[in-house]
């Protein structure tokens, strides 16, 4: 019941006021960096893989899990085609077979399946990647899940990433990959946690939780408020930003409220420079604070 009840709410809040009809014409970027997309996504195990152009240079692998129900990778298409473009293959598994199933205590092992799918095919076309440059970066439910299986990751026979980046982590009402303590995570790790000052969705509590048991040498909170012009927000969406070239046609109730509501502004490319900074190095290090400090919204950075 509680499962509907969520559900319900979440198609309430994705619902224009004028019904579902009611859809503007969307703001998206598009521009010339290439992607070669091979879609795989017709069950919940499967995945859409993004691949920058080929080179004998193996490519680094981001696994970039979406946020309940985000299902159409237009959602998040601008930062997608952004990572292709810094030559990474990125790994966008379904983990859904819509908003209504699985259980959310089947979203981690649907998208370890996923992930060695996707890199059984790589293997398979001879295409070049390292899984020694890799990172699992999370939005919503998927940040709730990449922080998971920076715990667990070794007993779904995933590899162990060396970024985890988890954005506005949360599970709403369920409880399903949302641990008291991440104090088993690999001490090795590289730890991003992002949240929003302005979150009504999921808030900022497990992302607190994942930041401050997390026993990992290199990590950072960080939350960003919206300006006080309100050009920039602070809600739970802001990673999403629309690339139409990504769309895959689904109009589920996410598909929708992203269509009506996802922009791209500063707040995406603190994000994008964010992890791009902490996948290129060593550490984590404030080099890229004097760059946000530019943007008309204040962060604050733990």
């Amino acid at each position: 019941m509680i499962w509907l009840v969520f559900i319900f709410i979440h198609v309430l809040l994705s619902v224009s006021p004028n019904g579902f009809d009611s859809i503007p014409t969307p703001v998206a970027v598009s521009d010339s960096i290439q992607v070669r997309t091979i879609d795989r996504a017709a069950t919940p195990d499967g995945y859409y893989l993004y691949l920058p152009e080929a080179t004998a240079q193996p490519r680094g692998v981001v696994l970039f899990v979406h946020g309940y129900g985000c299902l159409n990778p237009m959602i998040y298409g601008a930062w997608i085609r952004h990572l292709v473009g810094r030559g990474n293959v990125v790994i966008y598994p379904r983990y859904q077979e819509s908003i209504w199933s699985p259980s959310p205590r089947m979203f981690a092992i649907n998208v370890s399946h996923a992930f060695s799918n996707a890199t059984s095919l790589l293997d398979s076309i001879h295409y070049p990647y390292t899984l020694n440059n890799l990172a699992y970066v999370g939005h919503s439910y998927g940040g709730t899940t990449v922080a998971y299986l920076g715990v667990y990751y070794d007993s779904l026979a995933m590899p162990k990433p060396d970024v985890i980046m988890a954005c506005q982590p949360g599970t709403g009402p369920f409880d399903a990959l949302k641990l008291q303590s991440y104090e088993r995570m690999d001490s090795t790790i590289k730890l991003l946690v992002l949240v929003g000052k302005d979150d009504k969705t999921v808030g900022d509590a497990l992302g607190k939780v994942i930041f401050s048991t997390a026993k990992v040498r290199n990590k950072q909170f960080v939350e960003h408020l919206a300006s006080k012009d309100e050009l920039f927000t602070a809600s739970h969406y802001e990673p999403e930003g629309l690339d139409m070239a990504f769309d895959n046609g689904d109009r589920n109730v996410s598909a929708k409220r992203a269509l009506r509501l996802a922009k791209l502004d500063a707040v995406d490319s603190l994000y994008w420079n964010l992890f791009d900074h902490t996948f290129q190095n060593d550490t984590l290090c404030s080099g890229w604070e004097l760059d946000t400090a530019r943007n008309h919204f204040p962060i604050e950075i733990k």
